[in-house]
């Protein structure tokens, strides 16, 4: 009996060890680590990643480990001697490190950004949620979203031209628009109405049941719809007295969408 104790013991000991080992490797695999000559070439199969640059602190991990919970970014650590070997290698991205503890935004083995190692854990978040998945941070958005229909409705039967866009948040397409739109309205101060199915669901319904016309060439079947029907995203429509006068169907480049608003006299003084 005692023999049988010890060994169920033992057991439990060992399955204990197994997945705490587990563990440690799943963690740790989350922050490898990886030589500064190395940088340029490893990680071209990873799609994002970040490697923090210098001697990781125990406030850092947690960011790190709090920043890509739920995501596909890998975390990686590396080392440079100095500021100006670090600076020598993203001179090839055509960036700069303003101190040698930052963090490296990379896509595909491509830094695409320089975030300082003191930037705060907010911004961290938000610049990171933006380089990666395109998600403006919330103090830098220009785009409106009216509080009601009722409020909208108010607005798009004055008698100028309005500019809206519908898309939702698990739309990839909409998500890569959705910058053009903020970056537009604030280069040039405009009203641009933006309309998130997943971020507000009753209102999103209250608008589309306004039932605003969808010309034909925005429509793939061709023929003419309106909001109330189903309507591909995100879906750029260009009203006045609440009627629907254009529209763009799809995510397009900052320059067609600008192009269009400039055609109906929205923009009309050079870009600040």
């Amino acid at each position: 009996m005692k023999n049988n104790k010890a060994g169920i013991i033992m057991i439990i000991i060992g399955i204990v060890l197994i997945v705490g080992f587990l563990g440690y490797r799943v963690y740790v695999g989350n922050f490898r680590s990886i030589a500064s000559e190395n940088l340029g070439t490893a990680l071209n199969d990873v799609d994002y990643s970040i490697v923090h640059i210098g001697e990781l602190s125990e406030e850092k991990e947690k960011l790190l480990k709090d920043t890509i919970d739920d995501t596909r970014i890998e975390v990686y650590i590396s080392s440079f001697d100095n500021i100006e070997d670090l600076n020598k290698f993203l001179s090839s991205y055509e960036l700069e490190a303003e101190m040698l503890d930052s963090y490296l935004i990379m896509t595909n083995g491509n830094v695409d950004a320089v975030i300082n190692g003191n930037v705060e854990e907010w911004r961290f978040k938000e610049l990171v949620r933006w380089y990666f998945f395109n998600e403006i941070p919330t103090s830098e958005i220009s785009y409106k979203v009216p509080e009601s229909a009722r409020e909208y409705e108010q607005i798009i039967n004055r008698n100028k031209y309005t500019v809206t866009v519908f898309g939702f948040a698990g739309c990839t397409h909409c998500n890569l628009y959705l910058p053009n739109v903020n970056d537009l309205a604030a280069d040039y101060g405009l009203d641009i109405y933006y309309f998130d199915r997943d971020k507000d669901i009753n209102l999103w319904e209250d608008v589309v049941d306004l039932s605003l016309d969808i010309p034909a060439k925005c429509v793939t079947s061709g023929k003419a719809t309106t909001t109330s029907g189903y309507f591909a995203k995100p879906m750029t429509l260009i009203t006045k007295k609440g009627k629907t006068v254009d529209c763009i169907k799809g995510n397009v480049k900052k320059e067609e969408l600008e192009a269009m608003l400039r055609k109906y006299g929205i923009i009309k003084e050079k870009k600040k």
